[in-house]
């Protein structure tokens, strides 16, 4: 941990948040999880979605979807060290998934990883919040320079 996040003096960079509010908005950045939901859709969401109603399902598409799952839930979670969004995103839309109606259907051994996915994100969650709390990460605040021209 640097020096600036113990002494929570300004940074050049940013300040940390003053209270509760800037702390849930600083810790809350959707951002990062744009790589993570861009890979869900392409990779798990499209892909079921379009063969839907092929039974049995292609090879291809299985591996894909399970490719696609564990890189969009491990990007989550390699942006859960900066923000709280990007698993909760990510939570949401696996939630979803295994709700598809109708014949578009993932295949049993992707619902399972999804599953797991879904707790590891959920330990992440814990994790982070756990940090916030303990100090392990402060996240910044930017102030606009423009600001003091208004």
């Amino acid at each position: 941990m640097s020096d600036d996040a113990k002494t929570k003096e300004p940074r050049e960079d940013g300040r940390p948040p003053q209270n509760v509010t800037e702390t849930l908005i600083a810790n809350s950045r959707p951002q990062p999880a744009i790589p993570a939901v861009l890979i869900f859709f392409l990779a798990v969401l499209m892909p079921t979605m379009f063969m839907a109603g092929q039974d049995p399902q292609p090879l291809w598409q299985i591996v894909l979807v399970a490719v696609g799952i564990l890189g969009s839930c491990g990007l989550a979670i390699a942006a859960g060290f900066c923000s709280v969004a990007p698993q909760v995103i990510w939570f949401v839309l696996a939630l979803w998934s295994l709700n598809l109606d109708g014949s578009a259907r993932i295949a049993p051994i992707n619902e399972t990883l999804l599953m797991i996915g879904m707790a590891a994100v959920i330990v992440m969650i814990g994790v982070q919040i756990w940090r916030v709390h303990s100090g392990r990460f402060v996240p910044t605040i930017r102030e606009s320079r423009d600001a003091d021209f208004i």
